[in-house]
């Protein structure tokens, strides 16, 4: 039996190039989305442990709804 770490995904588009945050918790991922928007990313794009695209504006209304920081998914791969 092994275990993978999941993440919650944030990634956009820099002068430099591509930007990419792997976040095991909702405020980790919050914090990333606040940075990228505060910086000249663009082209942000958010992911949920499962892969399913979300808006920024979801993952921001996700997060107001937890009151502590949850982990993000283990999955159990057997």
């Amino acid at each position: 039996m092994s275990r993978d770490r999941r993440f919650y995904i944030v990634k956009g588009r820099a002068s430099h190039g591509n930007v990419t945050h792997l976040c095991p918790t909702v405020s980790i991922a919050i914090d990333a989305l606040k940075r990228f928007r505060q910086g000249s990313v663009y082209d942000i794009q958010v992911f949920d442990p499962n892969g399913d695209a979300w808006s920024p504006a979801d993952l921001e209304a996700f997060g107001a709804g937890t009151e502590k920081s949850e982990p993000a998914a283990l999955v159990d791969r057997f």
